[in-house]
């Protein structure tokens, strides 16, 4: 993701801006890291409302996916339209996992896979 050069007025931003980026690539380390050894461990990637104008968080995803092609990993893209052919028909990684994409709200679509997991953890 290209970020815009900071205007002077925003230099005070930079130093907290780089202290975030950093502790967010030790989470995605430590987290890639934590799957690839467990066998019971994976991963699901829920991108909301990532329709056209969210091109930075869409890219963000499909990135930590593509990285984690070898390990358990699970792209689940939920926006109200379909955003291209190749994502609706959904693209397969080594491991044979699917990027699958709900057309429908966000709200709907959170409801229901919260209405999923309660009706899976009462029944354990």
């Amino acid at each position: 993701m290209t970020r815009p050069p900071l205007v002077k007025d925003d230099q005070f931003l930079l130093l907290p801006m780089q202290q975030r980026v950093k502790a967010v690539k030790l989470w995605e380390k430590h987290m890639s890291e934590i799957i690839k050894a467990d066998p019971n461990k994976s991963l699901v990637i829920i991108e909301v409302g990532g329709d056209r104008r969210m091109d930075p968080s869409r890219a963000y995803g499909e990135k930590m996916f593509k990285a984690l092609k070898g390990s358990r990993c699970s792209y689940i893209r939920i926006c109200a339209q379909s955003l291209d052919a190749k994502a609706a028909a959904g693209a397969k990684d080594g491991a044979g996992q699917a990027m699958l994409q709900l057309e429908m709200s966000s709200i709907v679509a959170l409801t229901a896979i919260d209405r999923l997991i309660s009706d899976k953890m009462r029944k354990k």
